[in-house]
């Protein structure tokens, strides 16, 4: 994606030429942690830095490099895990298209939507797993909703995903608007956000329905949906990688979205727990695909943690469960949460599930989340970071009790080796 965007609109601008050259650099480090590359990689970064300091754009065109090169900035601080940084970057990029006269003009061009594009997933990932406000502005996601179809080769499924994730991103950015209000509101659902949010679903139903053939979930021949795993695995055996994360993104936020609306009182309980098991098979397929490796597949988009929560929540068979739990202690950090933060925060809630208590909202004590020791890249012996077995985690689930309907709060307490044990 970052490089992608680069090619748009680096022109002859310097300081772009540098920020490529510093992504580039940190994405070829490789396994063993290269000093001199990551030396290199960082002497781009701070002259990429340097030179956009005094930079005032005077015209469209510095202004798409400018925007370029903020984003190649985040996306280098994603790479080294620095999420201080890349928000900071973030938070300028959608400044920037924000602050734009006539946003419709900069989306009149190619280069244009896919820079709003690209900012957008960045946007939309941040705000869903990191529970913050979206910084970019509606109008650019309502652009991104409804940008039709352009010049779309059929035969080419890259362009057909590429089109149909624009428009997914443009629904995320409603979705991630209302599912932070909600969270502000402890859980709970005004008549507007209640409405806004049937909206949405709306919207992501009608997106759902209208997907060329191509990029449709397999059926049998009567028309239902296959949810085997072996014919899934078959299914995205081609697939790009977009393709998987579109599912996912789709899925995911299908689920969270009813998770507001309260799926038991809603009747949408049984629907959302088929959602959630799809979505669990989805990342069981593209965890086998990578040899059973924790991957960074989802770097830049909704993280595989965040889609794992939301989704876990309604798992409820216990082998499941153990996948679930072994498969996000085998990750590192990813945004501002790590594995097992969440691993923690789904065991909390598992633990109250049968006592008549609707989640809301589940939150680690981070005074107690353990420091990762290890610090491997992808590939690494040492990729599976160790907690240490004397570290503990807290975890706040804030619920509704089904009966009283009254919120609540729970608190719970893991030690890793608890956790770890399933």
């Amino acid at each position: 994606m970052a490089m992608s965007v680069a090619m748009g609109g680096a022109g002859s601008h310097e300081y772009v030429l540098a920020a490529v050259w510093s992504l580039s650099a940190a994405y070829n480090v490789g396994g063993g942690g290269d000093i001199r590359r990551m030396h290199s990689a960082f002497s781009y970064y701070d002259r990429a830095v340097r030179l956009l300091q005094p930079v005032t754009p005077a015209s469209w065109q510095d202004n798409q490099a400018y925007l370029t090169t903020i984003f190649l900035l985040a996306w280098f601080d994603i790479v080294v895990f620095d999420p201080d940084k890349w928000t900071v970057h973030l938070r300028m990029a959608c400044g920037l298209v924000n602050s734009q006269d006539d946003v419709d003009a900069m989306w009149a061009t190619a280069s244009g939507r896919r820079i709003v594009h690209a900012v957008a997933r960045l946007d939309c990932s941040n705000a869903l797993c990191n529970r913050a406000p979206p910084m970019l502005c509606q109008r650019a996601y309502n652009l991104l909703a409804h940008e039709p179809r352009r010049n779309i080769d059929d035969s080419s499924l890259d362009q057909q995903v590429d089109a149909e994730c624009m428009r997914l991103h443009g629904i995320l950015g409603r979705a991630a608007h209302l599912s932070y209000h909600w969270t502000l509101g402890g859980g709970e659902l005004d008549s507007d956000v209640d409405v806004q949010t049937r909206s949405v679903l709306s919207q992501l139903q009608d997106w759902h329905d209208r997907l060329p053939a191509a990029l449709q979930w397999p059926r049998t021949d009567d028309g239902e949906h296959i949810d085997d795993l072996a014919i899934l695995a078959a299914w995205l055996a081609d697939k790009p990688p977009l393709f998987k994360k579109l599912w996912l993104h789709y899925l995911a936020i299908t689920v969270h979205l009813y998770h507001m609306l309260d799926p038991v009182a809603s009747g949408l309980w049984n629907a959302s727990v088929q959602l959630a098991r799809r979505c669990l098979l989805l990342v069981q397929v593209c965890h086998d695909a990578d040899d059973g490796r924790p991957h960074s597949l989802y770097n830049g988009d909704m993280s595989i943690l965040f889609v794992l929560a939301v989704v876990g929540v309604l798992i409820d068979d216990p082998g499941d469960r153990s996948w679930i739990q072994a498969y996000l202690l085998q990750h590192r950090r990813e945004t501002l949460w790590c594995g097992y933060e969440r691993a923690a925060c789904l065991r909390a809630w598992w633990r109250s599930l049968d006592a008549g208590k609707r989640l809301i909202l589940s939150q680690p004590d981070r005074q107690d989340t353990p420091l990762l020791v290890g610090s491997g890249r992808d590939g690494d012996d040492d990729n599976n970071c160790e907690y240490g077995v004397g570290n503990t985690v807290k975890v706040r689930i804030l619920y509704e009790d089904l009966v009283t309907r009254q919120v609540q709060a729970d608190y719970h307490e893991f030690a890793y080796c608890e956790l770890a044990a399933g």
